[in-house]
């Protein structure tokens, strides 16, 4: 498992409706971690909770009372949210209206996972609840380990069947891509909406998509020439051909270099390989499959042909 985690917080918000996430926790979380409990034989227990949200205040007390586990009890959570996401795919929606956008989310996840030194796991019963990922900043510290997902709509019925599934397989082998399996083909009388996505993918994903559109020979030539036309503007004369041929180059070799160590640093930064040492060993290779075992979103379309 590329990842680490000692307690499940499911947190739900949800008002006059099925509460699938007390159900989830009452009837698999909680049992399957006391199961583990008994009959483990090291001390490293694994520690659940049930939290319900009915508005900001609430939110943020929670998210300050993890944040000071992680820091004081050296918790490292995995959190499973059960909340409505905006039919404006700007946030969530607590149980009493309010709107927890989607720049203070990625704010409050990132905090509690710089605190587990990139370990945070999430899981989502939220309709549009991976919108989150367009809100990810690549130059910020990652704001999850991983996460489970959806881009679309989810129901409710279909969420507590799938992530039964999930955390009764995880939380007996903790083998994430045969869980993972299970969730995808769990009900297959609704179409299957979920997707995982982890922090070093993501972003290598990203940057591969970076290079093939802004560091390809065409695109570096385009972007060395608006350079050279803005000097020439500043400047106020035309360059001979000689000198911007000598410029081009110039530029072309600085350009490439350049982008790539910016790559290379923000890619530190993102997977906190520029903070902690476990990091350096976790995310040491660029540009591989850094987890062999897992269905990502950008596999998982493959895997299910």
């Amino acid at each position: 498992m590329a990842f680490s985690f000692n307690k499940i917080y499911v947190i739900e918000s949800l008002k006059e409706e099925s509460l699938t996430g007390t159900e989830l926790y009452n009837d698999i979380i909680k049992r399957r971690c006391e199961d583990y409990n008994r009959k483990s034989k090291s001390n490293r227990n694994i520690e659940s909770a049930l939290e319900s949200v009915q508005s900001r205040k609430d939110w943020d007390r929670i998210i300050a009372q993890i944040q000071e586990e992680v820091k004081k009890d050296r918790v490292i959570p995995i959190l499973h949210l059960e909340l409505h996401g905006s039919r404006d795919r700007n946030g969530l929606i607590l149980a009493n209206g309010a709107l927890i956008p989607w720049g203070d989310f990625v704010s409050d996840m990132r905090s509690i996972n710089i605190g587990t030194e990139n370990n945070l796991f999430i899981t989502m019963g939220i309709c549009f609840g991976l919108g989150v990922v367009s809100h990810t900043l690549f130059r910020e510290p990652a704001p999850f380990w991983g996460i489970i997902g959806s881009f679309g709509i989810v129901q409710a019925e279909d969420i507590y069947i799938r992530y039964q599934e999930f955390y009764n397989e995880f939380l007996d082998s903790f083998d994430l891509s045969k869980s993972l399996k299970l969730l995808y083909m769990a009900n297959p009388e609704i179409p299957e909406v979920y997707s995982f996505v982890n922090s070093q993918d993501l972003f290598d994903k990203v940057a591969q998509k970076y290079r093939s559109t802004q560091l390809s020979d065409e695109a570096i030539r385009r972007r060395t020439r608006e350079a050279i036309q803005k000097n020439e503007i500043e400047d106020k004369r035309k360059l001979s051909p000689e000198e911007k041929e000598s410029l081009e180059f110039e530029l072309l070799s600085k350009l490439k270099k350049d982008s790539e160590s910016d790559l290379k640093k923000y890619r530190e930064q993102f997977l906190m390989i520029d903070r902690f040492d476990s990091c350096r060993d976790r995310f040491r290779n660029s540009g591989e499959e850094s987890i062999s075992n897992i269905i990502t979103y950008f596999e998982r379309s493959k895997w299910l042909k």
